[in-house]
């Protein structure tokens, strides 16, 4: 969709993790649920939320630090009040394999789902 323009962004998983309470944070979910969670709210960039392997589902409570935070040496952090953010104008599902090439083409990355066995 942004015709491989540069810089690169990179949306913040912890922000899903913590703060979207409809799919399992680091137990897993649905990227439709999680797409949709981005369109109601909007998401912050890794630069602003790393990447703290925790979630809502181990406890993590979605404040202003998890949605972006900065930090000065000597300092500390503190929650940055004007965050770049983004938003997502139209998610969906597609199934076969030449919809997903064709969505790759026209509009950019998608997420693909996978069943999690015991022996995974």
């Amino acid at each position: 969709m942004r015709k491989a323009e540069w810089p690169d962004i990179l949306l913040a998983p912890q922000v899903l993790l913590t703060c979207d309470m409809v799919n399992h944070g680091c137990h897993g979910g649905n990227p439709v649920l999680a797409y949709q969670w981005i369109k109601e709210n909007n998401i912050t960039d890794e630069t602003c939320s790393p990447y703290l392997a925790n979630g809502h589902d181990l406890g993590l409570e979605c404040t202003s630090m998890i949605k972006c935070k900065n930090c000065v040496p000597g300092k500390g952090c503190f929650a940055q009040e004007r965050a770049k953010i983004y938003a997502i104008e139209d998610y969906g599902k597609v199934v076969t394999e030449d919809a997903m090439m064709k969505e790759i083409f026209e509009r950019g990355p998608i997420s693909c789902e996978i069943a999690i066995t015991e022996a995974l």
